[in-house]
């Protein structure tokens, strides 16, 4: 009888395990559904960027320059580094003439 009891035992620890494990899991998918539902409500809507002001492309930063549109990550990186060649250009020049 006593081995019956603790087989019993042992079953019932195991049910209330599995049951624990299974509520655990539900709590962590309710978890990331709360976590990813907002990004998702957000598909189909239109992405704008709005510019605080009107940006000079031969003086903005590359990070400004990338917010303009059409203009992606090569060709903000061309930009700098022309106007960056330029101005050494420019700066030998003064340094020769004068």
């Amino acid at each position: 009888m006593a081995t019956n009891s603790t087989q019993q035992t042992q079953t019932t620890k195991e049910k209330v395990q599995s049951f624990a494990f299974v509520i655990a899991i539900l709590i962590c998918f309710l978890f990331s559904i709360g976590f990813v539902a907002p990004v998702f409500s957000q598909f189909g809507q239109p992405c704008e960027i709005k510019l605080d002001g009107k940006i000079n492309p031969n003086d903005a930063p590359l990070v400004s320059l990338l917010r303009l549109p059409g203009i992606g990550l090569a060709k903000a990186s061309a930009i700098v580094t022309y106007r960056e060649n330029l101005n050494e250009i420019r700066d030998k020049n003064k340094w020769m003439s004068g």
